[in-house]
């Protein structure tokens, strides 16, 4: 296994944050844990902290961003509203991450590693 510094992930993330932008919408549906949610698509090109994922979708018109490294189990359906890690130091991860607000509407947060960045909302159906 190999270990990533503390360094050399900021600076992959700072790297990464200035590559990761957002678009449109686009037409997708996902089953998590509790079936069919709501939810925010990220798609970014490499590393990125928590901290950058929060900057970025907040610059959306996101709020109360809770993110966790942790996904969610039947035992512990929500591990974002207790989550200790560092936010400028932990890397987010491919698929659920955490929940953000927008309009009124909770949303899951699911990232996913790709060619392109975007962020796509996608309603439940």
């Amino acid at each position: 296994m190999v270990k990533k510094t503390h360094s050399s992930m900021l600076a992959a993330s700072a790297a990464t944050a200035a590559m990761l932008a957002f678009s449109g919408p686009a037409a997708a549906q996902q089953t998590d844990l509790f079936g069919k949610q709501p939810r925010v698509d990220v798609t970014v090109p490499g590393v990125v902290s928590q901290a950058q994922l929060a900057h970025q979708l907040h610059s959306q018109g996101y709020n109360n961003i809770k993110l966790s490294s942790q996904y969610p189990t039947p035992a512990d359906p929500n591990p974002e509203n207790h989550s200790r890690s560092d936010p400028e130091t932990t890397p987010i991860h491919q698929g659920w991450n955490g929940t953000a607000f927008k309009d009124g509407r909770r949303l899951r947060v699911y990232v996913q590693y790709g060619s392109g960045p975007s962020v796509a909302e996608v309603p439940a159906k």
